[in-house]
């Protein structure tokens, strides 16, 4: 019987520096029925220069060229273009060991699986951090729910690169109209699918963590809105799977930290009046989502102050007191 083939899509923009590594992990890898789908998103740089080149070289790859429209318009151009028994993302800071994809499926055919959520390498400042996974198979959703939080908190769900998908599952699409928070809801629409979800302690994805992003381009005023609604959407799906509707609240640790990025990069970046910082501040704290979203129990120390402070519901006293602690 021969074995499937796997589509291996990677989104490329302005990463002629990183691009070969990635790249060449994937041509490496012992398990030979790929299908290397190459989306340049219209980079600047040298990227589809070397895309169309390698292309000559290895008869597997796919590119395809196209106006930049971001990350999630070039993976739902790479899934069009599929025709792999099984989907796995790629992205093109990052890289995966030579036997991953052989792996990976050896596990998801063996378990019959719609999906396989493996553990990854965080690599930030040139140090490792392996996140492990148990090995652990579930034979329904409703099954599954008890185990979701603890992988969304852990920040296992929130990607797609640690996770191989089936083809024939994905009816859905990355939402092209946001920046942050596409891959968690292309992953709740497909779970949603799927009948037999299996965890794997595979980690052989390595996660390049993004450095030196300016306060510019990470900042975005609307950006609560947007924390709010992802929020809104894990709620939604916990709802759906289990009897959550009994609690008050359900154990989104995810939200609280986001939350707290939001006022700590508020507080930084220079573009923003005082005046009107504390205005946004005021507005945050005064709101019922984002007072309930730090009553979950196990909050990291950081959220706990932030709780702690968001008390006394005065944004001018938040403000000068992270100021003097994010100066220090």
């Amino acid at each position: 019987m021969m074995e499937p083939i796997v589509s291996i899509i990677v989104p490329i923009y302005k990463a002629e520096e990183v691009i070969k590594r990635c790249v060449e992990s994937i041509r490496n890898q012992s398990y030979t029925r790929l299908e290397i789908i190459l989306v340049d998103d219209g980079s600047p740089d040298s990227c589809g220069i070397f895309c169309d080149h390698i292309a000559k070289k290895d008869g597997r790859i796919i590119v395809v060229h196209k106006q930049n429209e971001g990350v999630s318009a070039a993976r739902n151009t790479g899934i069009q273009v599929a025709n792999g028994k099984y989907v796995q993302f790629v992205d093109s800071d990052d890289y995966i060991s030579t036997d991953y994809i052989s792996r990976q499926v050896a596990k998801i055919e063996e378990n019959n699986a719609d999906i396989l959520i493996c553990g990854y390498v965080s690599i930030k400042n040139d140090e490792m951090e392996i996140r492990n996974l148990i090995e652990k198979k579930y034979e329904s959703l409703i099954e599954f729910h008890h185990e979701f939080l603890n992988l969304y908190n852990g920040w296992f769900i929130n990607a797609v690169w640690n996770k191989m998908f089936r083809r024939e599952l994905i009816q859905c699409n990355f939402n092209e109209s946001m920046s942050v928070g596409e891959d968690l809801l292309f992953n709740l629409d497909y779970l949603k699918k799927c009948k037999r979800i299996l965890l794997s302690d595979i980690t052989g994805y390595y996660y390049t963590v993004a450095q030196n992003l300016s306060l510019a381009r990470i900042y975005d005023i609307k950006r609560i809105e947007l924390v709010i609604f992802l929020h809104n959407r894990v709620v939604e799906f916990c709802n759906q799977l289990g009897d959550y509707l009994n609690n008050e609240i359900i154990q989104d640790k995810v939200f609280a930290t986001q939350i707290r990025l939001y006022i700590v990069n508020l507080i930084r970046v220079n573009s923003i009046s005082k005046h009107d910082k504390i205005e946004i501040i005021n507005h945050a704290i005064h709101n019922k989502i984002v007072i309930n979203g730090f009553k979950v129990p196990g909050l990291k120390k950081e959220e706990l102050l932030l709780k702690h402070l968001m008390k006394f519901k005065n944004g001018r006293l938040l403000y000068e007191i992270l100021k003097r602690i994010i100066k220090h």
